[in-house]
């Protein structure tokens, strides 16, 4: 996919540390996409600088865009709050499969392909076999690939579990 093509994608959502949201929200907004402010995903005890050289960072931020033509799905959560049975990460920046559900249920429909560019353990394609989406993910680490892999066609075996 060209960088160009992203302009006419749906909803684009980008999970990241906080020193790259602004970055990416720049470059969504030179693609002429409509770019939110960033969604804070609160997660209190996530990152402890365990140095001790200054204060944890318990938010990732989450940006949003859309193009001027997508459809309006109303009012949407204005960030998400980690809370209990958050805790199943994967491996070592794994995002908790409770946000990812959330995020794929708030800004895909039903039948929609996702697309997760660093799909790490696949728990955003778990989250879209859980919810009737399609899903296309990339991964440079083989391990995590392979591991992914295995979660995802266990994911799209079981069938949905939410209507």
């Amino acid at each position: 996919m060209e960088t160009q093509d992203v302009g006419h994608l749906g909803a684009v959502c980008v999970n990241r540390i906080s020193m790259l949201a602004m970055t990416i929200s720049a470059e969504l907004e030179a693609l002429g996409r409509y770019v939110f402010a960033p969604l804070p995903f609160y997660a209190p005890g996530s990152r402890v600088r365990l140095s001790g050289d200054g204060p944890s960072s318990w938010t990732n931020w989450i940006v949003v865009s859309r193009t001027a033509a997508q459809h309006r799905w109303g009012t949407l959560p204005g960030g998400y709050v980690s809370g209990p049975g958050w805790n199943d990460k994967q491996r070592m920046g794994g995002k908790p499969t409770l946000l990812m559900d959330s995020l794929v249920s708030d800004y895909s429909r039903r039948g929609d392909l996702v697309l997760d560019t660093h799909m790490g353990a696949g728990t955003t394609g778990v989250a879209c076999a859980r919810l009737g989406r399609r899903f296309i993910g990339c991964e440079i680490d083989g391990e995590a690939f392979d591991l992914s892999c295995e979660r995802i066609h266990a994911a799209y075996a079981q069938g949905r579990l939410f209507a």
